[in-house]
């Protein structure tokens, strides 16, 4: 069932109301460099577009496994937060931002469908499904474009009380991966540079 897993650990977390929020590192990993594809830029640069993460998780948790083989709940961090800031800069370097009193002429729908965070001493373990489609605003129409993307990644975490570098790593690979599929279909590309302009 669709998100049941993750549904399930946050229900957990939920109830350990002395687990607190992992702060972010001071210099924000920056895994992806730049997300601006030039060739995409250059026919969807007049898009309209604005981002929809009703269906991305507000936060997800940090499980650690300790020597008696019991999970338990390391800390929260805020998902949505992390991925709006990346998806923001895809759209900022490839589309354009809506302006005050303008209509959108395209959606970035981010949806979470799972998230495991998981700690075994100083090693942590990301694992994260994500989908992300690109829609017609009114949702009358079928998405120009709908992709699930399956991201790993591990790191070492020298600051417990931080986001762990795993996580920064799966959610900026997911935004360059979806551009890179993006700026590959031809068709796709055609429909948008059709959105621009007036």
């Amino acid at each position: 069932m669709k998100r049941i897993c993750l549904i399930g650990i946050l229900a957990f977390a939920g109830g350990c109301a002395t687990v607190g929020e992992l702060s972010e590192p001071k210099d924000i990993p920056s895994i992806v460099k730049s997300y601006r594809i030039e060739a995409l830029e250059a026919r969807t640069g007049d898009v309209a577009t604005m981002l929809d993460l009703d269906e991305c998780t507000e936060s997800a948790v940090l499980m650690s496994v300790g020597l008696s083989g019991v999970p338990s709940v390391a800390g929260h961090f805020p998902v949505r937060q992390l991925v709006a800031r990346e998806f923001q800069k895809v759209v900022v370097g490839n589309f354009r931002t809506v302006m005050p009193e303008e209509e959108p002429k395209l959606e970035v729908r981010i949806v979470s469908d799972r998230l495991s965070v998981k700690r075994s001493w100083s090693r942590v373990t990301a694992e994260m499904i994500f989908e992300v489609q690109l829609v017609d605003p009114e949702h009358s129409r079928r998405p120009y474009f709908r992709k699930n993307y399956r991201l790993s990644a591990e790191s070492v975490q020298r600051r417990k009380e931080e986001v762990p570098l795993c996580v920064y790593s799966c959610i900026q690979n997911l935004a360059r991966s979806f551009l890179e599929d993006v700026s590959k279909d031809s068709l796709v590309i055609a429909r948008l540079k059709a959105l621009g302009g007036d």
